[in-house]
C-alpha cells in the first residue's frame, strides 16, 4: 500500500512538518526562557537544563529565527553557544505518515 509520494518537500507540506530549530544559551532557565518566548511568539518551545547548566530549546517553525533569539538572549544577559537549524528528514516524514495511517489523522 502506497500511503503517499512525491519529492520530501511534498511530503513535508503533506505531513505538515516543519524545520527544526535547536539551540543552546547559557544563563538563567527563567531569563533564557523569556528571551526565546519573546523571539518566537506563538511556538510551543520544549526546554531543558543541561548537566552544565546550559538550556537546550527546541522547536519546529517554518521560518528562521536565529538572528532575533540570539539578540533577545544577548540582550538579556545570556549567550547563545549555538543555534542550528534542520530540514526534517526521510525516516522523520515516514514516520509521521505512518502515524497518520495508523491513527487516521489524515486522508492520505
Amino acid at each position: 500500500r502506497t500511503l503517499a509520494s512525491g519529492t520530501q518537500a511534498e511530503l513535508q507540506e503533506t505531513v505538515g512538518a516543519h524545520p527544526r530549530l535547536t539551540g543552546e544559551a547559557a544563563g538563567s532557565l527563567e531569563t533564557i526562557t523569556a528571551a526565546v518566548k519573546r523571539a518566537a511568539p506563538g511556538v510551543e518551545i520544549d526546554f531543558k537544563t543541561l548537566p552544565d547548566g546550559v538550556i537546550r530549546f527546541e522547536f519546529e517553525t517554518n521560518h528562521d529565527p536565529r538572528a532575533v533569539i540570539g539578540a533577545s538572549v544577548a540582550d538579556c544577559g545570556g549567550v547563545i553557544r549555538s543555534l542550528e537549524r534542520s530540514e526534517p528528514g526521510l525516516e522523520e516524514l515516514f514516520l509521521k505518515l505512518l502515524d497518520d495511517a495508523d491513527t487516521g489523522g489524515r486522508n492520505l
